[in-house]
């Protein structure tokens, strides 16, 4: 259980008191000091829980549950605070570990595999009531759902080779005055290292491994807004991100490291049919100085 409470002010004319530098005092102390209205104030609670299971052959299970609700306070007038509250629950909130440690006799090929999945639903809402210069009372919400898998792979082969590969989609819902969005993110990944000894054919005599790492990550995201009644729809976003990078380093000697990193990002948008490559080279000596004091 968590509560945390913020106030910021604005050309305060005296210093903190002390019911607000402690933070006691309830929320008025945090509202109002010195006779003065907060610029702005927060309220925040929270409340989690959680829980895991244990199952035989290496297999977890943990679900989690958030409760978080808010309230901050704005001044509008010298006189005057308006009032926004949210409230936001994440439940359930679940993920499946499986690890795997062969047997001796497969270990030459496959040391240990693991994967992952889960799944996360956040249903979370927003309430701005009405003031007096006619504004109307707003209510929001969104919902959320979050579907992360991924797995890794260490070989018994290929001096220290690893594999991993990770995909998480999101669904997002969000109602808002007039009108839903419906929006989706894909993220995609793959990365293999491995350690290797520098070719001595080069001319270079490097006795220490190079550690070399090859990735790659994709990001898509689309968003269609449509009237309450679904009757129509438009497209509001369709961007995407990939990105191909390459990072090598070794130890030189006891004190300096050499990286060598490489990647290539590549960004779209179809909404406004643009796109953008961007391509960076960067090396880097590190040297590490040790001394004795006595």
């Amino acid at each position: 259980v968590n509560r945390s409470l913020l106030a910021a002010f604005d050309g305060a004319q005296a210093g903190s008191p002390i019911a607000l530098q402690f933070g006691v005092g309830g929320v008025d102390a945090f509202r109002e000091a010195n006779g003065e209205l907060a610029a702005t104030t927060g309220l925040s609670q929270s409340v989690t829980a959680s829980q895991s299971l244990l199952f035989p052959g290496n297999v977890a299970f943990v679900n989690r549950f958030r409760r978080t609700t808010t309230r901050s306070w704005t001044r509008r007038l010298e006189d005057a605070q308006s009032v926004a509250d949210g409230a936001q629950t994440v439940f359930p909130d679940v993920s499946m570990r499986w690890s795997w440690q062969p047997p001796a006799s497969i270990q030459p090929y496959v040391k240990s595999l693991g994967a992952n999945a889960g799944y996360a639903r956040s249903l979370a809402s927003a309430f701005l009531p009405g003031d007096e210069f006619g504004a109307r009372p707003e209510l929001r919400g969104s919902r959320v759902r979050t579907i992360p898998l991924n797995t890794s792979v260490a070989w018994g082969f290929g001096r220290g080779l690893t594999t991993s590969a990770a995909y998480t989609t999101t669904l997002r819902t969000d109602s808002l005055p007039g009108s839903v969005a419906d929006g989706k993110t894909e993220e995609m990944s793959l990365d293999v290292g491995r350690s290797f000894k520098f070719p001595k054919s080069l001319g270079f005599t490097i006795e220490n491994d190079i550690r070399a790492r090859i990735g790659w990550q994709q990001t898509r995201t689309s968003t269609y807004i449509s009237d309450l009644a679904r009757l129509g729809t438009s497209r509001l976003a369709d961007n995407g991100r990939s990105a191909f990078s390459v990072n090598a380093d070794t130890d030189l000697s006891e004190t300096v490291i050499f990286t060598l990193q490489g990647s290539r990002v590549l960004t779209y948008d179809r909404n406004f049919n643009r796109s953008a490559s961007l391509l960076v080279l960067s090396t880097v000596l590190q040297v590490q100085f040790f001394g004795d004091a006595k």
